[in-house]
């Protein structure tokens, strides 16, 4: 069924739609309900009596060539949740394959790891492998480029986070690239990075730029032959979760608001892979 642009009651609906989702903030909240009100108004700025799937699709080219790519991503998390909220509520009757991201195989894994160790020189690539793990662990890109030294508990094997706790699944790959990384830091600088881990050599007070590692994953894609993405290592994180069998309840404190709200899709698809396996 369409939905029509000027429809208060659409909002207020996905206002509590968005309320009943678990620890999401009310900064997030806000955000996506600002940023659904603005899809309406595009439609109804261009003559769109009824909102389909399509056209959220081609408001999100609107905006991906209207911003940076770094606000795109931002903005794009906010649309997925809207195009979610109208998927579940049966508010349109199109396809949402666009949505369902795929986690890698792990021989996509192995691949993607056999490039990196064969790009670039060791001053980058161990701090990269580090991200690549970070967000096997369900780390947001925003949560891998501010973390810091005193977040990896490698004694109670955690990754402390604003809002959760992680638990890590493989300490040794992570532990390993981590204290490599540190190493050729010291090596460079003749210190160790008393902040961010995700740095520059330049500046190790500063968290490195988001464009910086969008500039290297499209590198490390072109290279490859696989497109390296942090939604799919935040899915592949979610499918290590759910083949070891905990129950949905038990995965949601593990998870960032980022990869919760759209939890429910991603279970379906997910498990839908594992039957495949």
């Amino acid at each position: 069924m369409p939905v029509k642009p000027l429809s208060d009651d659409r909002l207020e609906l996905y206002k509590t739609y968005l309320m009943n989702l678990k620890k999401l903030s009310k900064e997030t909240s806000n955000f996506y309900i600002a940023e659904a009100r603005k899809v309406i108004l595009w439609a109804t700025e261009n003559n769109i009596d009824k909102i389909e799937m399509s056209h959220i699709e081609d408001y999100d080219r609107y905006i991906e060539a209207k911003h940076t790519h770094s606000v795109y991503q931002k903005k794009k998390s906010a649309i997925n949740s809207f195009k979610e909220f109208l998927r579940q509520k049966g508010l349109t009757n199109v396809e949402d394959a666009d949505l369902k991201i795929r986690p890698y195989t792990n021989n996509e894994l192995e691949f993607l790891q056999t490039i990196m160790m064969a790009a670039g020189n060791n001053v980058t690539r161990y701090r990269n492998l580090l991200l690549i793990e970070l967000a096997l662990h369900g780390l947001s890109l925003k949560e891998i480029t501010t973390i810091t030294d005193e977040q990896l508990d490698f004694k109670n094997n955690l990754i402390k986070l604003s809002d959760r706790e992680v638990m890590i699944l493989d300490v040794s790959n992570i532990k390993k690239y981590y204290d490599l990384w540190k190493d050729i830091v010291y090596e460079r600088t003749k210190c160790y990075p008393e902040t961010y881990i995700i740095t520059t050599l330049k500046d190790l007070s500063k968290p490195i730029k988001n464009y910086v590692l969008f500039k290297w994953m499209n590198l490390i894609s072109d290279l490859g032959g696989i497109i390296v993405s942090i939604e799919s290592l935040n899915m592949t994180y979610l499918k290590r979760l759910i083949i070891s069998g905990i129950s949905e309840d038990q995965i949601l404190p593990q998870l960032g608001s980022h990869l919760r709200i759209f939890l429910p899709l991603h279970s379906e698809v997910l498990n839908s892979i594992i039957n495949e396996q």
